[in-house]
């Protein structure tokens, strides 16, 4: 016997984009964006690797897939000072069948997935760039995160492509991390989404040949 093929049918798939800044802070919010959206993308949960069950624990509707910043920093020793970073996805549970983690770095800063729903492809980024700055430190982690990107953008090349999350730079010339990310965007026809926002919530998104609020 064959299993009856699901079909989930959606006239607008609901997407945002939070900084918990700690994920006790962060979780009243969240439960309140659990109830209003279908994925959701999460930065600065500031979990250990061994603490990532609790994004589980947030909405019974959602599956979670998370990264932590800190086992570095765990594996020298007992901590000192706050958490910090880390990246993940939420999404409905309904929507599992349809959703593939494609790629994810080790730092906590980049996660991709596959979502094909409806004859519609997606490949769909959350990302957490580091603050602006001029220092080594951060153009090794900006140029990281870039390659990242770069390297899905042409692997799936037939896809529409989202880009989510905190970027922590306006998309103004003159701002290093956009001059370095400025060739992405030139180079993949990216488009800047600010100005479609209608939620302070949703700090940046750029994508590409599709405006994600409508499908």
């Amino acid at each position: 016997m064959m299993a009856a093929q699901q079909t989930v049918t959606f006239n607008a798939l609901k997407l945002c984009t939070y900084n918990m800044r700690g994920f006790n802070n962060g979780r009243p919010l969240l439960e309140s964006l659990c109830a209003t959206h279908d994925i959701i993308f999460l930065q600065e949960h500031w979990l250990p690797t061994s603490d990532l069950y609790k994004l589980n624990s947030v909405s019974d509707e959602f599956n979670s897939y998370g990264l932590s910043a800190m086992d570095d920093k765990l594996s020298r020793g007992v901590l000192v000072g706050r958490q910090f970073g880390g990246v993940a996805i939420l999404w409905k549970k309904q929507l599992s069948n349809f959703i593939k983690i494609i790629d994810y770095d080790d730092c906590g800063r980049y996660i991709a997935f596959k979502f094909c729903i409806n004859n519609c492809n997606f490949i769909i980024h959350c990302v957490y760039f580091p603050c602006n700055s001029n220092n080594n430190e951060h153009m090794v982690e900006i140029c990281n995160i870039i390659s990242k990107l770069e390297l899905n953008l042409n692997n799936f090349s037939t896809f529409k492509h989202i880009l989510a999350g905190d970027f922590n730079f306006q998309c103004t010339d003159g701002i290093t991390s956009y001059d370095l990310f400025e060739s992405v965007i030139s180079s993949y026809n990216l488009k800047c989404c600010d100005n479609l926002n209608t939620s302070v919530l949703i700090i940046h998104i750029a994508m590409k040949l599709y405006n994600i609020f409508h499908y």
